[in-house]
């Protein structure tokens, strides 16, 4: 290298740089700078090799530069300036191969569409979502969830049914047996009557199961009324002893013969009543019925709840 003093100098003012501003960045002394530009000394080569990482040039550059050969300094930058443009292409073209298969990577995945409220399922595929409103349930939750409500149907329609003809039978055969024996015996054509008693007697039951007033409600007021005698005061001896066993046993004879007219006064009251309320009870329990056996997505949900004890 003929003139590494010029090389520094031209690429220190290329920079702007003084000679202080040098030897800051080189960790020496501003009159080490001025000696190697006057070509009174040289730099190391560890120093040399900073010298050329501070002004970005190589060894090529930094030799054509001492040399003066300017057109072959300005060939190597064009050179550089050329395998970094080719190198930030490279970079960006490889940046944006990943960020494709990345987005690629992303769209493939499925999306959440959400979870199920109370399996804890996540839910990726529409197909997997039973019922959206009011919550989120998966297919499987909500097909137990309708399997469920169509049983409690059967089971209503069950009771619905059983509350008429189970009663109906039991009436029916006990009418039957009592007309035979009143046309066998001196009652005779007067037996008949009982065919439209059994008929009353029958009417209030299924009202009863059905639980729909105003025969539910005489039944459980009158006929289901408990009564409770008074207690007994008694002398601690034996005498007293055997006198309060003997009243309460009175007392608890006498409060089944209470409570057996009171059932009977009530049951009567019903017989009046159900002739009344038996179809508008009908409609009501078959509407109740047909209600129980409804499936859409509050119903679901609404058994869900029920099943899982939430509000």
């Amino acid at each position: 290298m003929n003139d590494i003093g010029r090389a520094i100098q031209t690429l220190r003012k290329r920079k702007n740089l003084t000679q202080s501003d040098l030897a800051g960045e080189l960790n020496v002394s501003g009159q080490a700078v001025s000696k190697w530009e006057n070509n009174l000394s040289q730099p190391d080569l560890d120093t040399m090799q900073r010298i050329m990482q501070i002004f970005g040039v190589t060894w090529e550059e930094f030799r054509a530069l001492c040399e003066g050969n300017e057109e072959k300094l300005a060939q190597a930058e064009e050179q550089t300036a050329k395998q970094n443009a080719e190198v930030a292409a490279s970079a960006a073209m490889q940046a944006a191969a990943r960020a494709g298969e990345a987005a690629a990577e992303i769209k493939a995945q499925p999306q959440l569409l959400g979870v199920c409220a109370y399996c804890g399922k996540a839910l990726y595929r529409e197909k997997e979502i039973g019922v959206k409103t009011p919550k989120t349930v998966c297919v499987s939750c909500a097909a137990h969830a309708k399997q469920k409500i169509k049983g409690e149907k059967a089971e209503k329609s069950k009771s619905f049914r059983n509350a008429m003809i189970i009663p109906a039978i039991i009436v029916g055969i006990l009418a039957l047996i009592a007309v035979i024996i009143g046309l066998t015996g001196e009652a005779g054509a007067t037996a008949l009557v009982y065919i439209p008693l059994a008929v009353l007697i029958w009417l209030p039951i299924p009202q009863i199961f059905w639980e729909e007033d105003p025969v539910d409600w005489v039944f459980e007021t009158i006929c289901c009324k408990t009564i409770r005698m008074p207690g007994v005061i008694f002398e601690l001896d034996i005498d007293g002893i055997l006198w309060a066993i003997a009243v309460k046993c009175l007392l608890s004879v006498l409060s089944v013969l209470l409570g057996v007219m009171l059932f009977l006064l009530g049951y009567i009251i019903c017989m009046v009543l159900a002739p009344f309320s038996f179809v508008p009870a009908l409609i009501s329990a078959k509407k109740e019925v047909a209600a129980a056996g409804v499936i859409n997505d509050d119903t679901i949900v609404s058994e869900l709840n029920r099943e899982n004890g939430r509000r």
